[in-house]
């Protein structure tokens, strides 16, 4: 997603640091230049005039941070040099090498006095050292590169966690920095996009560049130096930041309950007699959100109020007060999402914000959008976020993407640190595997993003929350029904199905006898990738050749083929995915002691295509959607109940629902001219019309259920039984072997198929007692796994020593690291399994031992659940 691209100090200069729209450059005074030249000489030569070796990075930095405080303090700039710490363990960023001496720009008057970095406050930052190709991650010159791969690793690292924590403190659109290598620098350009660096230069001599450098930025605005003006930080003191803390107190009287069929009536009889309508003069008065929150969201809040983390207010047309978010993204490249909990001062009540940079598609619309529109239809509810608030913020965008593509630049292949001798200059160079940490993305062009901010009224818990089995396949029908219902009636496909996209929405519900309880419904959140599609299939098609989703969830033909546009089918297999993570985390099995090396084995490991230099998803994910296998090693997942027998419905739902998955490969593993599935009697292939269907008859005696879970499985704009279905006139006339096999790989272009299993297992099955907490080590760490695996591979194809086994060799051992950090080693069989699978895993089938057993397992579970019944 993102990439760096090194020109010319001058082109820097003038279409980076001082367009021309700005006017003239400022130039900085002939006496600073002198005063520098004289220190300069000094440090790097003798009285004799002979040039000194291995002058230390600490001399460096303390000559050149007094001249410039110096020179900064006579100008009219009100700027500061300050040295400060390394950061690099006090962001989610893999070890490095820490550095000595580092310096950053400040504002006169929020100076550090204690030596620690001030991140809120920091303007410019600087690091500085020795020397020499080891220490320059962006000489691709030398004909030794692959000597100092690792240095030059650690330090791009460094440069990386010093400017991600900037952009984590602060509201920025952009940052600067200097690089000072021995006897020369480079200026550098952050933002969302990527990073623009100058050739190096040498300083010593005639510093009069790096002066103008510093005099130029010192000169800049805030806005031109990449601060975003539409956050305005708080002062501790003022009316917002007391407000924020009166927000946070506890109030047991109108703090309501969460948990699901609280009683919540009292709460809202003592709020309609204590309520707090908006202010009249000021905003002290509204010391409590008009609405009671829910207890969870107000201990949120209070978290977010974190000491030494800076507040702010957004001035952009809705005022709302922020503190540390919920949820950070790390990486410095791409969406950069934050949420917060934000006081809504405007409407008096706690909302979600989410600040965002959203990549620009021609015809994607923003999230905001997406929602209004599917909260427009009458008569249809949908469970979504509901839109206070959303817009691009100020035009912002990131200049990075905008600049590159002007050059034309085309990605450099392969990576800097290879053997290579090629220069990069006027070229792109792909980041490093640290700046991608989420999935293990191949390199691309840099992608223009738009600043973009949407607030909603739900605040809700996270997946994780749920109590049961049953409890989780409910909420994740909720989900399936929100995705059919925007997809029939807008047309609008998710394409982003995944555990971070799913999350509990507790909402009051009025019963008939005017009680008022808590009801937990699944919400599908972040449409933000959402696609307008046509229902026809043969009109559908990719709309850029990119992976668009959460790689850990995407189905398996979205991962191998991202040309290929995402459908319903796609999206229904990434709900599989979803339900599989949860259930194998939360839910009693077979596989207790290898919860982590099946998370790691199935959703973040990944074999690389030497041809392609793709990466492709793993062998146990291919292995379980192609041919219905879900293990480890030789031992079935099997979900148990609370005798540990295998009587659990999660079982067959899961083999109910694979065996339309596997239907569908074995139809994509055909030849074109032989995967035809839909067809009409004209001949020619009819649109994936759903339309409703007056009667479920799998399901005839459901309305017989009088328990207090008799409403689990129900559709909320289905409430007379209508679901959705679909024409397929040819398949039901098929007489070929491959007839069954077609119509169940149908079954996946609806939502019609897997709604009825869902509601068939919740309806019609006893669930037991099967949550038994996160069993997953708290000390797994999928970014590490990813980058391990990444960094090995594309470190083998770029020098050409990329053989089979060797590539097998470090996929596994990577495995073995990933699992071993999270307290978890896989044994011989599982590691075995996998170098097994490393090459081309077969589409569909199974050995016969293994269908053997698979059948035998089934049976005896069909006759466990029978007797139990």
């Amino acid at each position: 997603m993102d990439s760096s691209i090194v020109i010319a100090p001058d082109e820097f200069e003038k279409r980076i640091l001082w367009p021309k729209a700005n006017g003239d450059i400022p130039k900085s005074p002939c006496r600073a230049t002198a005063t520098m030249t004289v220190a300069m000489k000094k440090l790097f030569y003798t009285a004799d005039g002979v040039r000194r070796e291995n002058v230390s990075e600490d001399e460096i930095a303390n000559a050149i941070v007094c001249l410039s405080a110096d020179l900064t303090g006579h100008c009219h700039i009100f700027m500061i040099l300050f040295q400060v710490k390394d950061v690099i363990n006090k962001i989610s960023l893999p070890d490095r090498s820490k550095s000595k001496v580092d310096a950053a720009l400040y504002r006169r008057g929020v100076l550090p006095q204690n030596g620690i970095p001030h991140w809120t406050h920091v303007r410019l930052f600087i690091d500085f050292k020795q020397g020499g190709t080891a220490n320059d991650p962006f000489d691709d010159k030398s004909d030794n590169l692959e000597a100092w791969a690792q240095s030059r690793e650690d330090i791009r690292g460094q440069l990386l966690a010093y400017a991600s924590t900037t952009f984590q403190y602060q509201h920025r659109t952009a940052l600067y920095s200097l690089s000072i290598n021995g006897d020369q620098f480079r200026g550098m350009y952050w933002d969302r996009s990527g990073l623009i660096v100058t050739e190096a230069t040498k300083y010593v001599d005639d510093p009069s560049s790096l002066v103008q450098f510093l005099w130029t930025f010192a000169s800049l605005s805030d806005e031109r130096q990449g601060i975003d003006t539409t956050a305005t930080l708080l002062s501790t003191g003022c009316d917002d930041y007391k407000l924020m803390d009166a927000w946070a107190l506890d109030d047991p009287a109108l703090d309501m309950p969460f948990h699901e069929r609280a009683d919540v009536s009292d709460k809202f009889a003592e709020h309609d007699t204590a309520a707090i309508g908006p202010a009249d003069d000021t905003r002290l008065k509204t010391s409590h959100p008009s609405q009671p929150p829910f207890k969870y969201v107000r201990e949120d809040f209070q978290k977010s109020l974190v000491e030494g983390w800076p507040r702010y207010r957004g001035e952009d047309k809705h005022e709302f007060l922020i503190a540390h978010p919920v949820f950070t993204a790390t990486s410095m490249f791409g969406r950069g999402t934050r949420g917060y909990i934000a006081c809504d001062i405007k409407n008096n009540k706690f909302v979600w914000l989410k600040d965002s940079w959203r990549p620009f598609y021609e015809g994607v619309e923003p999230e905001g959008k997406y929602l209004e529109t599917m909260a427009s239809k009458p008569g249809l509810k949908l469970t979504i976020p509901t839109v206070a608030a959303h817009g691009d913020v100020l035009q912002q965008t990131t200049y990075a993407a905008e600049y590159m593509k002007d050059e034309k630049t085309a990605p450099i292949s392969p990576p800097a640190d290879s053997a290579s001798s090629e220069s990069t200059r006027g070229k792109k160079r792909p980041r490093e595997t640290e700046e991608q940490p989420v999935e293990p993305e191949s390199v691309r062009e840099a992608r223009l993003f738009i600043h973009y901010r949407l607030a909603v009224e739900e605040i809700c818990l996270k997946m994780g929350y749920f109590t049961s089995g049953k409890q989780l396949v409910q909420l994740v029908l909720d989900c399936i029904y929100t995705h059919r219902d925007a997809y029939v009636h807008f047309d609008l496909l998710h394409r982003d199905i995944s555990t971070g996209n799913m999350l509990i929405l507790p909402k009051i519900e009025t019963s008939r006898r005017g009680k008022r309880r808590v009801r937990w419904r699944g919400l599908l959140t972040d449409w933000e990738l959402a696609k307008y599609v046509p229902q026809c299939v043969p009109l559908q098609r990719a709309r850029q050749p990119e992976r668009t989703g959460t790689w850990q969830f995407m189905s398996v033909d979205s991962v191998e083929h991202p040309e290929r546009p995402v459908g319903v089918a796609d999206d229904l297999e990434s709900f599989f995915h979803v339900l599989l993570h949860h259930s194998i985390r939360y839910v009693r099995h077979t596989l207790t002691d290898y919860v982590a090396s099946f998370i790691i084995d199935y959703f973040d490991t990944f074999w690389m295509d030497e041809k392609s230099w793709k990466q492709v998803c793993s062998a146990a994910k291919v292995s379980a959607i192609c041919s219905g296998q879900l293990c480890m090693g030789m031992t079935d997942l099997v979900f148990l109940d609370g005798n540990s027998l295998p009587n659990h419905p999660l079982n067959n739902l899961f083999r109910t629902w694979l065996e339309l998955h596997a239907a569908r490969y074995r139809i994509l593993s055909q030849k074109p001219k032989d995967r035809t599935v839909l067809d009409s009697s004209n001949g020619a292939a009819p649109c994936a019309q759903e339309v409703a269907d007056a009667s479920d008859s799998e399901f005839p005696d459901d309305s017989d259920s009088s328990d207090d879970d008799s409403d689990y499985g129900d559709d909320p704009n289905n409430d007379d039984a209508t679901t959705a279905t679909i024409r397929i006139s040819a398949l039901q006339a098929a007489k070929d072997s491959s007839g069954i096999t077609k119509e169940r790989a149908a079954q996946l272009d609806t939502h019609l198929k897997t709604v009825r299993i869902f509601r068939r297992y919740l309806r019609k099955f006893a669930w037991p007692t099967d949550h038994i907490g996160d069993q997953l080590d708290t000390t797994y760490n999928p970014k590490k796994q990813i980058v391990a695996m990444k960094a090995s591979t594309m470190s083998n194809l770029a020098s050409g020593r990329a053989s089979a086994s060797s590539k097998r060799a470090k996929t596994a051992s990577s495995v073995a690291a990933a699992a071993s950090s999270s307290g978890f080693v896989p044994e011989a069989t599982p590691q075995s399994a996998l170098l097994r699978n490393t090459t081309r895993p077969k589409r569909c089938g199974m050995t016969q031992e293994r269908l053997t057993r698979a059948r035998r397992t089934r049976q005896a579970a069909a006759l466990s659940s029978s007797s139990s019944r």
